[in-house]
């Protein structure tokens, strides 16, 4: 039988959001480098966070609907979902995560 230690599983589950960050920063920089590059790696990682804390506040669960929101955060703006009317009207629907995405998606397309 495996046994793991509490210390063990608390580094664990330090690791797991660090390296998701860390996925999150390099696709971020590779596809925004316009928007990165003032903010460097360090103001860059910290947007992540903020948009990461966001989301999950938001009720986007998972790393696709993390990431996708992390995305738009580059693509529309910080606080898009409560600056823009049709960011606030879409987070207003009754629908679940993914329907909302797709429709934050296609608005800031199309913004």
């Amino acid at each position: 039988m495996l046994v793991i230690r509490d210390e063990q599983w608390r580094a664990f589950e330090e690791d797991v959001p660090a390296r998701v960050e860390d996925r999150l920063v390099r696709a971020v920089l590779d596809a925004w480098p316009e928007a990165c590059a003032p903010l460097g790696r360090s103001g860059t990682r910290a947007r992540v966070r903020r948009a990461l804390e966001r989301a999950r506040e938001l009720g986007f669960e998972g790393f696709e609907e993390r990431a996708r929101f992390v995305h738009l955060d580059f693509l529309a703006g910080q606080g898009f979902e409560r600056e823009t009317k049709w960011g606030r009207s879409i987070m207003g629907w009754d629908a679940d995560a993914r329907t909302k995405l797709a429709a934050l998606e296609r608005a800031a397309a199309e913004a």
